[in-house]
Order: C-alpha cells, then structure tokens, then sequence
C-alpha cells in the first residue's frame, strides 16, 4: 500500500514512520519488518529509524526482519547476534549454526565471550580452530564456576549423593558448574585428534586445583564435609567421563594419580 503513495508522499511516510517507529514495533514487530522490506527507500532508511529504538526494540525489528528480507547483510545479522546475546542467549548456538557463513566468527566470539556465553564462544574458537583458546576459556569458567559453588550460601546446605543428583539439582550454581564440566569434556572429545590433546587434558585438570586447595586450607570450610564431597564428585565425574572417551594417556599415569589423590584426599583429612 505504501507503494501507492512513496513517489508523492515519501517525506511525509518518512516522518510518521520515524516518528512511530518504537510504537510500530511495539505492536507488531512482525507487520512493521514487512513494512520496511516492502519499499527499497524505506529499507535505506532503516537504521535510521533505529537510532530512537531502545535495544529491545531493536531486536524484536531485526528478528522480524530475519523472517521477511531474503537477502540479510551481514552487519544486521551481527548486530541482531549481539541482541540474540542480550535477550536470548539460550539462541546463540541455533544462531550461529544457522547463518555463520554470512558472519564475522572472530566477531561474534568476543561478543559471547564479553556477555559471557562461554560454551558458543568455545564452540566458534574449535570452529576457527584455535583449540588451546577453548580450552583455555572453558578451563578459566570451570575454575570460576566452582569457586563460585564453593563460596555460594547454599552450597553447605546441598546434600548430594551421585553425579546424577548434580545433574538434576535445583541449584543455578551447583548445575552452572556441572553444564561447564559438560561443556570441557565434550570439547576435549570433538579435539582428540588435534595435536597436544593430552596436554589439554592436563591444564583442564589444572583448573580443578585452587578450588579443591581453596576448600582443604580455609578454615571456614573444616568439618562442611557435604560440599567437600559434591566437589569431589564434581572432580571425579571429570575423571571418569574422560576414561569412558578413552583417552586414557594422562588421567593414567603415575604423575596424574598421586596428584589427583593428593587432592582429594587432603579435603577429608586436613586439620
């Protein structure tokens, strides 16, 4: 319909749309995306009509526009990723599977890594194929991730029995740190043949040192024997999820078994 009228009245269309824009999108985002890709001059004035959108209109536009405009830019599909990011981080892996190829992945991987998506922005450095800076994200967010558990209020009041219980708790900082576990041993896996994977095995072991460490010598934590038993749970779900992917060249040797016994056992048996 807009059509009809863009070659007398275009300046006046400009200025309702502009002026209604956030209004427009508002009510149906949907209508409002079909009515920009309608019109050529229309679509030239789109990121103008943006600028008075707040992020959330944004990304309700720029999602609607993804299901009308046949050929998206790759500057609207990376900004519409870094609302995704904001808005529907659970989306960001169905995203990127979907339009990768028209993106920017370096890009897109510091954008998930600065609103810490980590396991996307693990998945894009494997895809780039820089394999030790997965490792090395995912190792930073376990260690963080259970340092989190350990200092959190509810961990001491968390009776865990297996690996299973972990899985299903209710429990956002106990489940967070089980998600990331999952997250470094599937990338660990998918990598076996890269070069160095068991190396990498290694330093994901290294991240599991400080917290346990930090239980066993801070006082605050003598005689709270259920948290140190989820975290020993945590530790050996590692352990043992990399024997059944058979990479059996470093949890095997003898360096890896006085090591991983030292730091289990001194959480029971410190004073």
């Amino acid at each position: 319909m807009i059509d009809n009228y863009i070659e007398t009245d275009f300046p006046q269309i400009k200025e309702a749309i502009s002026t209604n824009f956030p209004a427009m999108i508002l009510v149906s985002p949907e209508k409002t995306a079909a009515v920009i890709v309608s019109n050529n001059e229309l679509m030239s004035k789109k990121n103008e009509f943006l600028k008075g959108c707040t992020r959330l209109q944004q990304y309700l536009f720029l999602k609607a526009l993804l299901q009308v405009e046949d050929s998206p830019t790759k500057e609207d599909l990376m900004e519409l990723f870094s609302l995704i990011c904001e808005f529907d981080p659970g989306n960001t892996k169905q995203f990127l599977s979907a339009h990768s190829s028209q993106m920017d992945l370096e890009q897109s991987q510091k954008i998930c890594e600065k609103k810490g998506i980590i396991e996307s922005s693990v998945e894009i450095l494997k895809d780039i194929g820089d394999f030790s800076g997965a490792v090395k994200q995912i190792g930073g967010a376990l260690e963080n991730a259970l340092l989190d558990y350990i200092e959190s209020e509810r961990s001491g009041n968390v009776e865990i029995n297996s690996i299973d219980e972990i899985a299903g708790a209710n429990e956002p900082e106990l489940n967070h740190v089980y998600q990331t576990i999952r997250v470094a041993i599937d990338l660990l896996i998918s990598t076996r043949e890269e070069k160095g994977n068991d190396l990498q095995w290694q330093n994901m072991f290294q991240h599991f040192q400080f917290p346990l460490y930090h239980l066993q010598t801070d006082k605050k934590f003598k005689g709270k024997d259920g948290i140190k038993k989820t975290v020993t749970m945590l530790f050996s779900f590692f352990v043992v999820e990399e024997e059944d992917a058979g990479a059996f060249s470093f949890f095997s040797s003898s360096s890896f078994f006085f090591a991983g016994s030292s730091l289990l056992s001194s959480l029971f048996f410190s004073r």
